[in-house]
């Protein structure tokens, strides 16, 4: 999960330089959402490795909306 936090700082930069806070914004609050419904889900199943897995897949998937809005940008 910390390496795809550290690659979304790398990337996240870029939606600074094209001045395009506000997609980052949502694509954030897309992520938080998807985090609260896939541990809301998980950890009565799996319990502490539920909220691991859930953590894992929301940078997984922040990462690819990050990736996804800069190839638009770009």
């Amino acid at each position: 999960g910390l390496y795809c936090q550290g690659l979304y700082y790398i990337y996240g930069n870029f939606y600074f330089y094209h001045r395009a806070t506000g997609q980052l914004a949502v694509q954030t609050i897309a992520a938080a959402g998807i985090n609260l419904a896939l541990t809301a889900a998980c950890v009565p199943i799996w319990g502490p490795l539920g909220a691991a897995g859930a953590t894992l897949v929301t940078y997984l998937a922040y990462l690819g909306l990050v990736i996804v809005g800069l190839r638009k940008l770009e």
